[in-house]
């Protein structure tokens, strides 16, 4: 059985390959760390990922839509995507000596989720996200994809803000709560329909 865990990024993914767990995880990465390559969202990365025959594809739910690029190419191949949440990977992470969060420990770490018999709940289950189910797996899509809107809104905000500093200090010190009936604040501000706070 070869398990592939792909720690996944913004225009490439780090592969690692395994067909059991390590006896000594920190051990097999510093003896393997040539072996853990990155690879393209292209033509190239996808046959190179189709060339290790894999059984079975590990991954975080990061990024929603780079990962799942990914995703839906193993599911047109009928490779079963496991999904590992970002806090029991940082645990695992730990666990097997890692103590910094690089691409190819990661990698590494999401394999050895899917082959190690200690990754269970109390009740002998694997820990892994069911995202595919339904409701619940459209739900916990929404939630990711709502908090990657959040991050882009913030941006945003703070980049508005650091030019308003610049360019219009009085303006940059007022609550950035919209104006009356939900206009933009700088709608108002311009024509001077609300006052400046000093």
């Amino acid at each position: 059985m070869t398990t592939i865990g792909l720690d996944v990024g913004r225009n490439n993914a780090c592969v690692a390959v395994l067909n059991s767990f390590p006896d000594n995880v920190l051990r097999f990465y510093t003896e393997n760390r040539q072996s853990f390559i990155k690879i393209k969202p292209d033509s190239d990365g996808l046959q190179y990922l189709e060339n290790l025959n894999p059984s079975q594809i590990v991954m975080e739910p990061t990024g929603v839509w780079y990962s799942s690029f990914w995703h839906e190419w193993a599911k047109s191949k009928g490779i079963p995507t496991l999904w590992v949440g970002h806090a029991e990977l940082a645990h695992q992470r730990g666990s097997y000596g890692f103590k910094n969060k690089r691409d190819p420990e990661d990698a590494l770490s999401l394999a050895c989720c899917a082959l190690d018999p200690r990754f269970v709940d109390r009740h002998g289950n694997p820990r892994f996200l069911q995202f595919d189910q339904d409701v619940v797996g459209a739900l916990r899509r929404m939630c990711l994809e709502q908090e990657q809107l959040t991050k882009i809104r913030t941006q945003t905000i703070n980049q508005v803000r650091q030019r308003l500093t610049l360019e219009w200090p009085e303006a940059s010190e007022t609550g950035m709560k919209p104006g009356p009936k939900g206009t933009p604040l700088l709608s108002v501000l311009l024509p001077g329909k609300r006052p400046i706070n000093r």
